[in-house]
């Protein structure tokens, strides 16, 4: 037999076990229940009449409905106390209104709340107001404003679609549903398009302003109402560019290419903006790349023009405008369809070339830079981004040279976009150059090492030695 005093320690134990599940299991229980949120479903309730009319109370629907119980979820969620003062303040029977609540309990159905936890990238993202849409192939992003009532930005390339009125001031047929639909500002109220473009469930809207003046559309614009009011769809993300965006989107829709709407944060005191998520942190616009010749193994570095122009794919044949400034009337217009046109720098401005150029048929300009300059982006006024349909590219004084060697031979190019050589250019170009030969030299070794890829850098800084080398202050 065991002893009694062992037997006394084993009870006593067995009560301690016990007593310690009991407590974790209680632990786990308040846990779970502190953790798990409950919300009541009230879809499938019945109206205050329907039931009334079910116990027979029909007499009680003006005195709720008096009270402000114009649902019956109403009445679920109040307690039984509040039901019997409102009992007495109606002067009826206190058990009528419990019937009711009773009944009201038989449809009770609760569920659990599924919270899901933000993305703070995510959310920070939504929160910017301002970003580039991104076309496809595209030398320029374009800058816009969200609306102060616009759903977050859709992610990822979607397809571009102009309203077929051009305004949105007419509802479509056609539906616009993972596409970016495009309008022009004017002809109706801005609530007429952001409900047309809703009503077409297009997945963003972008309206194109009638200057080049970029501000926050809000709801109650030209009216003073807010969106509540107007009813302006809140789950349309809604975004206004400048009117330089016009050409550039009307192309990039026409040609099928696709784009992106990525928001940008600009922290204060700095000049530079940059997309949150990962997956957005693209290379906004191709500023440069390369001209590879068919059927040969040589390449040109080029710059892009500022304007938004969109670079053809595939292998186009490049003919030389005559004259080659292409300040005048094209003598060879009719040769320049489909085709990359050579052109010199000088006489007129960037803008009017490829204007001329574009009108012309050419479906890009390649402008060839003076001798010894050193590449920068070309530009073109606000008016001439209003008529530009076409991309414009610079390269040096030397490649130009032989691309019209090419031109004349019946040659054909492809580009290829590398983006990310248009600062190292620039950084040639703003470069200060010590007066003294021995730190000059140091520099250009620096600069050599730096441009070791691009051949034409490389003999832009070699030019640049020699003549500094051979000028009369360095001689003996």
């Amino acid at each position: 037999e065991k002893a009694p005093h062992l037997t006394l320690f084993s009870t006593k134990m067995m009560v301690l076990y016990k007593s310690v599940a009991l407590l974790l299991l209680l632990l786990s229980l308040f846990s779970s229940s502190a953790s798990v949120e409950m919300e009541l479903v009230t879809d499938n309730l019945p109206s205050i009449d329907e039931l009334l009319a079910e116990l027979k109370l029909q007499e009680l629907a003006e005195k709720f409905y008096a009270a402000g119980f114009t649902e019956t979820r109403y009445i679920l969620r109040m307690k039984d106390m509040d039901l019997r003062i409102m009992a007495m303040e109606w002067g009826v029977d206190k058990d009528a209104i419990l019937r009711v609540r009773n009944a009201i309990q038989n449809y009770k159905v609760e569920r659990e709340v599924v919270k899901e936890v933000d993305d703070p990238l995510l959310a920070l993202r939504n929160s910017l107001t301002y970003g580039k849409i991104v076309i496809n192939r595209s030398t320029s992003a374009i800058e816009y404003y969200s609306a102060h009532f616009s759903a977050p930005s859709p992610r990822g390339n979607l397809p571009i679609s102009m309203a077929p009125d051009g305004f949105a001031c007419r509802s479509g047929t056609e539906s616009m549903s993972g596409r970016i639909l495009v309008a022009s500002r004017g002809n109706c109220s801005f609530l007429d398009k952001a409900t047309n473009a809703s009503s077409v469930n297009a997945s963003a809207f972008v309206l194109i302003n009638n200057s080049t003046e970029l501000f926050q559309i809000a709801a109650g614009y030209a009216t003073g109402a807010d969106a509540a009011v107007l009813g302006v769809p809140d789950n349309l993300p809604t975004f206004l560019v400048k009117s330089t965006a016009l050409l550039s989107l009307k192309r990039a829709a026409l040609a099928g290419v696709s784009a992106a709407i990525i928001p940008l944060r600009c922290p204060s005191g700095d000049t530079s903006c940059s997309a949150v998520l990962p997956e957005e942190k693209i290379d906004l616009e191709i500023d440069s790349g390369v001209i590879q010749i068919e059927g040969a193994p040589k390449e040109f570095e080029f710059l892009t023009g500022t304007w938004s122009g969109i670079l053809p794919e595939g292998a186009l044949k490049i003919v030389a405008a005559e004259p080659l400034d292409a300040c005048s009337e094209l003598h060879n217009a009719e040769q320049l369809s489909g085709a990359f046109v050579l052109a010199s720098r000088g006489k007129c401005g960037f803008g009017d070339k490829a204007i001329r150029i574009g009108d012309s048929g050419g479906a890009g300009m390649i402008m060839i830079d003076m001798p010894g300059a050193a590449l920068l982006r070309i530009g073109a006024t606000n008016d001439q981004m209003n008529a530009i349909g076409i991309p414009g590219m610079m390269v040096t004084s030397k490649s130009g040279a032989e691309l019209v060697k090419e031109a004349k031979q019946g040659g054909r190019v492809h580009l290829v976009s590398q983006p990310g050589k248009a600062a190292k250019w620039l950084e040639l170009g703003m470069t200060e150059w010590p007066e003294d030969l021995a730190p000059f030299e140091i520099m250009i070794g620096q600069l050599k090492k730096r441009n070791e890829d691009g051949k034409e850098r490389l003999a832009w800084l070699e030019g640049l030695q020699r003549e500094r080398q051979i000028s009369p202050s360095n001689e003996l």
